[in-house]
């Protein structure tokens, strides 16, 4: 039995040394599949190419890190991407 709880967000340690079970792996391959990772301009370009391609007129955003300053921070870089 693990002792992370599924949603929680653990430290980075933690999920590198967590024995994920097949079907965890399965989980976290098709979520990478559809994240969008990389810095702020990246980010802000694939944002953009993917309300173009959906219609979308808003898009929500969830940077998983377990440290909040560092989690605002990441949200603040991507909207002056998003901006710039």
């Amino acid at each position: 039995m693990n002792n992370i709880l599924p949603g929680a967000l653990t430290l980075l340690e933690e999920a590198r040394a967590y024995p994920y079970t097949a079907q965890e792996r399965q989980i976290v391959e098709s979520t990478r599949s559809r994240a969008i990772v990389g810095g702020p301009e990246e980010v802000a370009a694939r944002l953009k190419e993917l309300a173009a391609q959906t219609g979308a007129d808003e898009l929500m955003i969830n940077t998983l890190m377990p440290d909040p300053v560092a989690r605002r921070r990441s949200y603040s870089l991507v909207m002056e991407a998003m901006r710039g």
